[in-house]
């Protein structure tokens, strides 16, 4: 349990780093795009991981 939670707080807290720094200063697009891409795509595995957590509970009981 705790490595989805590591993984979704930390696809959280770089997209919210991502889009702190785009709205302060200007960053070009590629690296907004980084950013913001490498974010979804963490918290997408994190949700997978949870999701995948829960059916092996289930089966395990």
């Amino acid at each position: 349990m705790k490595r989805q939670n590591l993984i979704l707080g930390t696809g959280m807290i770089i997209l919210a780093v991502t889009l702190l720094l785009k709205h302060i200063i200007e960053l070009p697009d590629f690296v907004s795009g980084l950013g913001i891409g490498l974010a979804i795509g963490l918290e997408l595995v994190g949700i997978y991981m949870f999701r995948n957590n829960k059916k092996q509970d289930k089966a395990d009981k």
